[in-house]
């Protein structure tokens, strides 16, 4: 998506993918290669290819002037506003069915130290955070359906709307990737990993 959109913009005639990005990004020294640097700056999308946009865009206005390449060091900058966008676009995805979603992940989530957990640790700390939290059952900005589910439910909903995702050691499992999983089998998972596009905005820093 992105190498036809600089293809588009600069009138080339190329299906080369690292070529074209090589005309608007920098990947060298953060990165041995282009797939590396690829990799990274995807790992922040949760919805495909409007997020790599998005992200790439805010990342061309922190680099300035346009012939400045992009650098990682651009997409970092960019990712605190990219970070809320996403935190709170959440509401405007799944507000309609989930009222007041986009304040309970911040407050399941909000300074947790790692990026990792499992789901029953996930689990708790729904319990602990929200369901029986005096201040989190008054805010008027959750629905009552997000304070009152069984927590087991509100930890898969977590992998539902693509905040948590499962790895199995080799990758990690977004819903974008196997939207039905069962209840059960969420709940055995070892390892979430909360997705690298909300951890800015949530102030976490550890994770893979």
């Amino acid at each position: 998506m992105i190498a036809k959109r600089i293809a588009d913009k600069r009138g080339l005639d190329s299906d080369d993918t690292e070529a074209l990005w090589k005309e608007e990004f920098d990947w060298k020294p953060d990165f041995a290669d282009f797939d590396s640097f690829a990799s990274e700056v995807t790992s922040y999308c949760v919805n495909g290819p409007r997020d790599i946009i998005a992200l790439c865009n805010s990342a061309a206005e922190a680099a300035g002037d346009a012939s400045t390449a992009i650098t990682i060091k651009h997409i970092r900058q960019a990712l605190d506003s990219f970070s809320e966008e996403k935190l709170f676009g959440l509401e405007q995805d799944y507000g309609t069915l989930y009222p007041g979603i986009a304040q309970f992940v911040v407050r399941v989530f909000d300074n947790t130290t790692s990026a990792t957990m499992s789901a029953v640790e996930l689990a708790q700390a729904i319990e602990d955070r929200v369901l029986t939290d005096e201040v989190a059952q008054a805010d008027i900005s959750i629905g009552d359906s997000l304070k009152t589910w069984p927590r087991n439910r509100l930890a898969l909903l977590m992998f539902q709307i693509g905040v948590v995702g499962f790895s199995d050691g080799k990758k990690i499992t977004y819903a974008i990737d196997s939207p039905t999983v069962s209840q059960p089998r969420f709940m055995a998972q070892a390892k979430l990993v909360i997705h690298p596009a909300f951890r800015p905005h949530l102030g976490i820093s550890a994770g893979p």
